[in-house]
């Protein structure tokens, strides 16, 4: 489930010590009740923003900006696509800030001195570069979304029995990276 937070409430037993909510086809999971649940068993919260980049939570905060750690992607599919794989991951944690500086470099620091085991998880220039010019037309491209499911929504009425569009929480930005139908019968 997407927006609920009930199966966080029963794997919280002393074992689990991240959360990690999936936001899911451009809408925001429900990240204060996430965030209460957090605070209250003292986890950390790292976020998939991969299929909502510019997507709002019901209380105005971007995906990705809310968690520890916030994980995007790159990939020509998302809503903010490179011409090839690509990701990032941020954080407002110096301590965790470095930590993944370091992993992103086959867990080395200094220079061929390796405390961790990481990977070359580095944005080459050239996807860097595709991404910093679409990055200008993103707002746009999640209004005309935004527009489409509009139509969609209209066109998908009360008059079609069976067809279940997107549901958006109120308050929320959803940025439609895909309108997701649900049918009763599946």
């Amino acid at each position: 489930e997407t927006n609920g937070s009930g199966p966080i409430n029963k794997e919280t037993g002393g074992r689990v010590r991240v959360i990690m909510p999936v936001h899911l086809f451009g809408q925001a999971a429900n990240m204060r009740a996430i965030g209460d649940i957090a605070k209250s068993y003292g986890l950390r919260i790292v976020e998939d923003a991969a299929q909502a980049i510019g997507s709002e939570d019901i209380d105005g905060r971007r995906v990705g900006s809310i968690g520890d750690i916030g994980c995007f992607s790159f990939f020509p599919s998302k809503n903010l696509g490179a011409f090839g794989d690509g990701g990032m991951c941020v954080t407002n944690d110096p301590d965790l800030a470095e930590k993944l500086k370091v992993l992103r470099l086959h867990g080395g620091k200094p220079k061929y001195y390796h405390a961790l085991v990481g990977g070359n998880f580095r944005l080459d220039a050239i996807q860097a570069a595709i991404l910093r010019v679409k990055l200008e037309h993103l707002d746009n491209w999640t209004a005309q979304r935004q527009k489409n499911a509009g139509l969609y929504d209209k066109m998908l009425g009360p008059g079609i029995k069976h067809i279940m569009p997107p549901v958006c929480q109120p308050g929320g930005r959803h940025i439609y990276n895909q309108y997701t139908i649900r049918v009763a019968d599946r």
